[in-house]
């Protein structure tokens, strides 16, 4: 736990709840009801693939972790960090693919609605790293 909020997994980081905003705002973003069930296809596809990609990645970290605590093979350590790091490769790439397969779905005056939703959402955020009340999203 961090205070009280609960370490964030990689789903958390890498997927920022694209399929609950479409759900909450479709009306408002002018999406049509194929346009958003499509979406939402992708959304659910992406984070069960995401879950999927998590499950390898987390133990490999874990594993790195003990090696970490007790006598260093530097040898084992460097092979499962390999590994882990096509894991994360992996999920950016299938990442970036999903948000463009939902993007296409949208025309830019939706997209841009969508951005602006989320600039509301984070505006008020603390950075995470620095902890400031501010959090901006850089431009398209």
């Amino acid at each position: 736990m961090i205070g009280n909020h609960s370490h964030p997994g990689i789903v958390a980081l890498a997927t920022p709840q694209l399929g609950v905003r479409l759900l909450t705002h479709w009306r408002e973003l002018g999406l049509t009801e194929d346009q958003l069930h499509r979406a939402i296809d992708l959304c659910r596809n992406w984070t069960d693939r995401c879950a999927q990609l998590e499950a390898e990645i987390v133990p490999l970290g874990v594993k790195i972790d003990r090696e970490l605590c007790g006598t260093v093979d530097r040898n084992l350590i460097n092979e499962l960090a390999a590994q882990r790091r096509v894991l994360v490769h992996q999920l950016e790439d299938e990442f970036f693919d999903a948000w463009g397969a939902v993007r296409a779905i949208m025309d830019d005056q939706q997209y841009n609605k969508l951005f602006d939703i989320y600039r509301a959402e984070f505006a008020n955020l603390p950075h995470p790293i620095f902890g400031t009340t501010q959090f901006e999203l850089s431009e398209r």
